[in-house]
């Protein structure tokens, strides 16, 4: 029974230090965030697995306290894991703002005609889906403008249905044909500026000022470093020299990611703290909510998750386990207060699912 009770209080030295791994920037020590990646839903699921198993194992049932705890200390984050706002809240003297995150990018495969006449597909059913939603706001990253081709023609579409827009083109921050982020908006805009954006990448955070039922809120679209693994990198099915290979390849992108996302999350935290006016953010942050890059976040403003969301959902359009990774995210403060957030997967024409928030303005 001593072996149980060690055991145990090491158990829960192991959840401590999972969840305390949020809080250690990747550009300190770049270790933690694999701790917090991996180790965190396995202290969760083992912490409730341990408890149960205790709790009818007789004799050695008195060590549960640990067990209990590590699932305590683990609340925030089943909080950030599973959505409980099933129904949208009856909130008197308020109205509601639309906000569309969604990442627009596909990786294809196959030949290049192939390759161009599915993109023209996807980009044109996506375009038509978001203009149908007639939202208040677009955060759109890695984006596709392009005046020849009416499918890639976004700007345009998104003008001729009532928008202002702000795209940056991912080279030189102008306004010009090609990848890139844009902001759209029903109301136009008082101030437009680029937090962090390195030309040539389509990694960028910009913002701009709008007027929402005459309260000034604004406006930051993010797209984190992305960790950029190509397909044949994933595929499990070599040699296993290869395998291994490819293993450290992954790892090593994981690694330059996370300490580059540390140095873009600070930026982005002193954006909010500058803002005169409240903030509704949303985008692509590339990291789930088990992560340093979400917990910063979460010091500055609640998590439309957590307001808004129901059940368990990710919003990578990836395959098996893919599937469950929430890397796009939406945050506001009040008054903005998110009511419902969905993803939308009857949307399945990019690598990730659109996220649909709904958010109440409150009367100051």
């Amino acid at each position: 029974m001593k072996i149980t009770a060690l055991l145990s209080w090491l158990w829960l030295g192991f959840c401590c230090l999972c969840y305390g791994a949020v809080w250690v920037s990747p550009a300190v020590f770049w270790p933690a965030a694999f701790v917090a990646m991996l180790g965190i839903p396995f202290a969760i699921v083992g912490s409730g697995i341990g408890l149960v198993l205790l709790l009818f194992s007789g004799p050695e049932r008195k060590y549960w306290r640990p067990w209990a705890l590590g699932i305590i200390f683990s609340g925030p984050f089943l909080l950030s894991s599973i959505g409980l706002q099933k129904q949208e809240p009856s909130i008197k003297d308020t109205k509601q703002v639309k906000l569309v995150s969604f990442n627009m990018g596909k990786k294809l495969e196959g030949e290049d005609k192939a390759r161009f006449m599915r993109k023209k597909y996807l980009m044109g059913k996506a375009n038509a889906w978001l203009i149908s939603q007639k939202p208040d706001v677009l955060f759109l990253q890695e984006a596709f403008n392009y005046q020849p081709v009416t499918e890639f023609q976004l700007v345009r579409k998104l003008r001729a249905a009532g928008y202002y827009t702000y795209f940056i083109h991912h080279t030189n921050h102008a306004e010009r044909d090609g990848a890139g982020m844009a902001i759209a908006s029903q109301t136009p805009f008082l101030h437009k500026a680029i937090i962090w954006g390195p030309p040539g990448s389509l990694n960028m955070i910009h913002e701009a000022d709008i007027t929402l039922q005459g309260q000034p809120v604004r406006l930051i679209n993010v797209h984190l470093q992305s960790i950029r693994i190509s397909l044949g990198e994933m595929e499990a099915n070599q040699p296993w020299r290869k395998l291994f290979a490819n293993s450290i390849s992954i790892i090593r992108k994981m690694r330059k990611a996370y300490i580059s996302r540390a140095a873009q999350v600070k930026a982005l935290e002193q954006a909010i703290e500058a803002s005169p006016h409240p903030v509704l953010v949303g985008g692509d942050f590339n990291d789930t909510p088990y992560s340093y890059t979400y917990w910063r976040m979460r010091r500055h403003l609640p998590g439309s998750f957590e307001q808004g969301a129901w059940g368990v959902w990710g919003t990578y359009n990836g395959a098996g386990i893919g599937k469950l990774l929430r890397i796009d995210h939406q945050f506001s403060a009040a008054p903005l207060m998110c009511t419902r957030l969905i993803k939308v997967d009857s949307i399945p024409y990019s690598d990730h699912f659109p996220l649909l928030g709904t958010y109440m303005l409150t009367k100051p």
